[in-house]
């Protein structure tokens, strides 16, 4: 899919640009030159790795770990793009090869499911809490909607273990809250252990596989439970 953003990006605008001359869409739909450098890196990087591991399922944890989070960063790359400059900027059609909106829909839509979650880790030392703040990335708002989840997966380890590198990592579990905070209560023999914890919006009325009307995950945070 990464292809198809550099060749659609690449391809000659049929609108000409300042002082008629020709143009790429990339130039037509405003999307910065360094935005597109940056994409063809990360490509590069993710190219290379698929390159030294033919197959995953026989790579060792720490090279899945490490395709898992280039792959993840491309991702987020593509979804910035389509972001600040899809919704818009670039005409159905094109949406429609890129993969963003399926074909037999007129409309350019940006799913809530589609945005990162952003989230800050408090605690208190009454029970040994630990509270999760979660929005919308960038905004004041903590609605959702009815239907909306933030999911939750922790990973609870001594200070002295290593920190979860993806959160496909095995020794999650996993838990959903509807409304801000995400709240959990651990009992005294957990206090000084170090919580990990990513997290990710949750459509409940999307139907489908696994991961449908599921955004992307957050970066991995953690907290000393008190």
């Amino acid at each position: 899919m990464a292809i198809n953003w550099f060749a659609i990006l690449a391809e000659d605008n049929p609108m000409p640009g300042p002082g008629n001359t020709p143009q790429t869409n990339a130039a037509a739909w405003g999307v910065p030159v360094d935005k597109v450098g940056d994409l063809g890196a990360q490509c590069d990087i993710c190219a290379a790795l698929l390159a030294k591991v033919k197959d995953l399922e026989t790579a060792t944890s720490i090279v899945r770990a490490e395709c898992e989070e280039e792959f993840e960063k491309l991702r987020k790359l593509m979804r910035s793009l389509h972001t600040h400059f899809c919704v818009d900027g670039f005409p159905v059609t094109a949406l429609r090869r890129l993969g963003l909106i399926p074909h037999g829909e007129g409309g350019v839509g940006h799913s809530k499911d589609e945005e990162d979650i952003a989230f800050t880790l408090r605690t208190h030392i009454s029970n040994h809490e630990v509270f999760a703040d979660f929005q919308r990335q960038g905004a004041s708002s903590r609605d959702k909607g009815v239907h909306h989840a933030a999911e939750v997966r922790i990973w609870k380890r001594r200070v002295d273990e290593p920190a979860p590198v993806s959160v496909k990592e095995a020794g999650w579990e996993s838990y959903a809250d509807t409304a801000s905070p995400w709240h959990m209560a651990f009992d005294g023999t957990d206090a000084g252990m170090r919580l990990y914890i990513a997290m990710r919006w949750e459509n409940r009325s999307v139907s489908g596989g696994k991961d449908a009307g599921k955004g992307p995950w957050s970066e991995i945070k953690s907290v000393i439970i008190p």
